[in-house]
């Protein structure tokens, strides 16, 4: 899984350049880019259960602008719009907002593994059963 988030995020940083040459779409730059930025960090496995509950919010939070987007654009098609010079903006925007499905996908795997280790940890309540006792209820 963190080689096809690595591919995502080199395919938003790509979109994020071919972008930056089209006039008046510094804020898809800047969208792509913040993608690129969050595919990224799932590459890194050592990160804190609140970075990587922030990451899956801003993670979250790109993908419903991406969907925004493109239906903002849809409105603008006809019915051949993939043939038309929208298709760039309509299928990258579509293209990044189905990538951020899989980008939340391995935060959401990583903050299960994260907080699951650390609840363990800190399970120090005062009704709290001890660790050296079995659980179950036979």
């Amino acid at each position: 899984m963190p080689m096809m988030t690595g591919l995502i995020g080199c395919i938003l940083v790509v979109l994020a350049i071919v972008h930056a040459f089209i006039p008046n779409h510094l804020l898809m730059v800047f969208m792509y880019g913040a993608g690129a930025v969050v595919a990224f960090g799932t590459l890194k496995r050592n990160i804190g259960v609140h970075a990587a509950r922030g990451l899956a919010i801003a993670t979250t939070a790109l993908m419903f602008f991406y969907f925004a987007g493109f239906f903002q654009l849809s409105l603008k098609f006809n019915a051949h719009w993939y043939h038309s010079g929208g298709a760039l903006d309509g299928i990258s925007m579509l293209f990044s907002a189905f990538a951020m499905i899989a980008v939340l996908s391995e935060y959401s795997c990583l903050l299960k593994a994260e907080c699951k280790e650390r609840l363990e940890q800190k399970r120090r309540a005062f009704f709290s059963v001890p660790h050296d006792i079995d659980r179950t209820i036979t």
